[in-house]
């Protein structure tokens, strides 16, 4: 037998099995449909199949079922008595409700996905028991390729009527009391909560009532009274781009007089990474407002008149925001009696990683201060310390005693200005150059007194540090400090009188009475660390000067001149020569040495002329 003839045998021994076979499938796919029609247009049978397999699931899962549904089910459903108890260490305890329903369309379910298709829901009378203390936590965060984007959700009516959430945590119990909210397409609802209590931000608020409106995907909240003195006239959001993770919002709040107002979206919402683009108003704003909300420190009193402006970009890392803000602030006081500021105006910008301050006008009763200056963002505001900062500043003084009511220390007025930068919470540099021509210290009067420091973080250089007692009497000090180690000091100090009788504050200051008349003129230079005063070890200082007296008088005596050259070191004073000349016929010289740690320290060599007493 040739190889075909086998080949065709096969085929038609073949042939009516193959054909027996895809009639009996057609046949048993038939029954199936049938089958199916019956148990999905067949109510109770479809409401049995439901109602066992929830009990079923729910019974593997550990939790006790027990509703009434009703319903046609395939086209929505009804619920009532509904009571599910939780298996011990779950977070959820329990649910308990008088009703629920829903309509959906299944048609839009395949067309339109699971976000869409659901058009009425609503539930009434329930509770809800939550212990957040079994909720484990994530100990990796997820990876972002394994992020989804937020659902589209929406459905046109919604009701909940009277609904309770409790939610036990390690500080406390979270309590949501019967909240009511109702939004329905084209029409208004409303938001009602009776109480809301959050321990962990000590927020407890009553009798929340206002209204709602739902148009297209747009959801608002309108008059919202959240306390008898905090309004939210506007709360808008859309949500047709939020699969995108954007959500345009709009919001207008009044606390007391305060008042805050934004327009703009959020971006990224459900994401790693939630950025923002908000144009800003806060009007009337005071720190006690804000007080009720965030923690503030303590002792400083301000109110904000305005702060407007556009602020854009990730919230928590700074070097990434751009914003434009112009603010007005009033009446800005640090604790009792203490810096008082009467007005303060002044423009901040952000961009490219940098904030800086255009500009600032502060007044304290008659004084004037300008500022501006910049500082670096750092990637997070834990690290804002570190940054560094240039500050450049004009001051106008007149009347420093306005500046701290309650301990006026200061008075008289002080200009200059100057510049000073920080970095990593520290000093960095500072160039200060500041005059008075009629400051007081205390129970010191000055009649100029001029202040010209600088310093790079490791040395500070006294290029002049004068005070003028009055025209005729001036000190001068010039040097520099080292800031490291024990940070050693080399100063110069320049004493000037010509005419001593103008000292009359001696009496106040020292108890003592200012010569008749006379001159002075003297220098020392002195030499210390600064550890060692504050550990009062004197022992180290040193100090060489010179001084020198002319047509002194007091009383009925006088001095023609005097001169003196002494040296303090190793806690000893050394009078290296004392010459004083009261006339020509009667003169002093001596030399003494003083231990100030000595029992007896008092040594002295002397030679004198006297014609006459002097």
């Amino acid at each position: 037998m040739s190889e075909n003839t086998f080949a065709e045998s096969q085929v038609r021994r073949i042939a009516p099995c193959s054909r027996w076979r895809i009639w009996l499938k057609r046949v048993l796919l038939g029954i199936t449909a049938l089958v199916l029609l019956v148990v999905i247009f067949h109510r109770p049978l479809l409401r049995w199949g439901v109602d066992w397999g929830a009990h079923h699931f729910a019974g593997k899962a550990g939790y006790q079922l027990d509703w009434q549904l009703d319903g046609p089910v395939i086209t929505g459903f009804k619920l009532g008595d509904v009571r599910v108890v939780g298996p011990q260490g779950a977070v959820l305890q329990s649910i308990e409700l008088k009703n629920a329903g829903a309509e959906y369309n299944l048609v839009k379910l395949l067309s339109r996905g699971g976000g869409r298709f659901v058009d009425r829901f609503e539930i009434s009378d329930a509770v809800v028991v939550l212990d957040l203390r079994n909720q484990k936590p994530r100990t990796e965060p997820l990876p972002s390729t394994q992020r989804k984007s937020l659902p589209d959700v929406w459905l046109d009516d919604l009701a909940l009527r009277n609904v309770t959430v409790r939610a036990i945590t390690q500080d406390g119990e979270i309590l949501l009391k019967n909240l009511t909210l109702v939004l329905k397409q084209g029409q208004t609802g409303e938001l009602r909560i009776e109480e809301l209590v959050v321990p962990q931000r000590s927020l407890h608020i009553e009798q929340v009532r206002g209204n709602t409106a739902l148009q297209d995907r747009w959801i608002r909240l309108q008059d919202l009274q959240v306390m008898p003195d905090l309004t939210i006239q506007k709360l808008a959001v859309n949500l047709s781009q939020l699969r995108e993770g954007d959500l345009p919002l709009e919001l207008e709040l009044s606390s007391g007089t305060s008042r805050l107002q934004t327009k703009g979206s959020l971006k990224g919402v459900g994401r790693e990474n939630l950025s923002l683009d908000l144009d800003l108003t806060v009007d009337q704003l005071e720190d006690g407002e804000l007080r009720r909300w965030v923690a503030l420190p303590v002792g400083m009193t301000w109110q904000v008149n305005r702060l407007a402006g556009h602020v854009s970009g990730l919230p928590g890392e700074p070097h990434s925001l751009t914003a434009d803000l112009a603010l007005h602030a009033t009446s800005f006081i640090t604790g009792q009696d203490g810096f008082k500021v009467d007005d303060l105006n002044t423009r901040l910008t952000m961009k490219s990683g940098r904030l800086e301050i255009h500009d600032a006008v502060i007044k304290a009763g008659r004084n004037l201060l300008k500022l501006s200056g910049q500082a670096d963002l750092p990637p997070s505001w834990r690290q804002t310390s570190s940054s560094p900062a240039t500050v450049k500043f004009e001051l106008d003084a007149q009347a420093l005693e306005e500046l701290i009511p309650g301990h006026p220390m200061l008075k008289g007025g002080v200009k200059g200005g100057g510049t000073v930068s920080v970095k990593d919470a520290l000093l960095a540099g500072a160039d200060l150059k500041l005059g008075s021509s009629d400051l007081a210290i205390a129970q010191y009067s000055f009649s100029d007194f001029q202040v010209n420091v600088s310093t790079d973080a490791k040395m500070v250089t006294v290029h002049e540090i004068r005070a003028n007692l009055n025209e005729q009497t001036s000190a001068v000090v010039a040097g520099q400090v080292n800031l490291e180690g024990r940070q050693q000091a080399a100063l110069k100090v320049t004493l000037r009188g010509e005419d001593l009788n103008t000292l009359s504050d001696l009496k106040q200051w020292l108890n003592i009475y200012p010569p008749a008349a006379g001159a002075l003129d003297g220098a020392v230079d002195v030499r210390f660390e600064v550890a060692d005063l504050r550990e009062k070890n004197f022992s180290q200082v040193q100090a060489t000067g010179t001084v020198a007296l002319s047509d002194l008088k007091w009383n009925q005596g006088s001095l023609e001149k005097g001169t003196a050259n002494f040296e303090f070191k190793e806690n000893k004073v050394l009078v290296h020569a004392l010459d004083l000349v009261f006339d020509s016929q009667n003169t002093l010289s001596l030399t003494a040495d003083l231990g100030l740690d000595e029992p007896r320290p008092l040594n002295i060599a002397w030679k004198a002329e006297f014609a006459r007493s002097p």
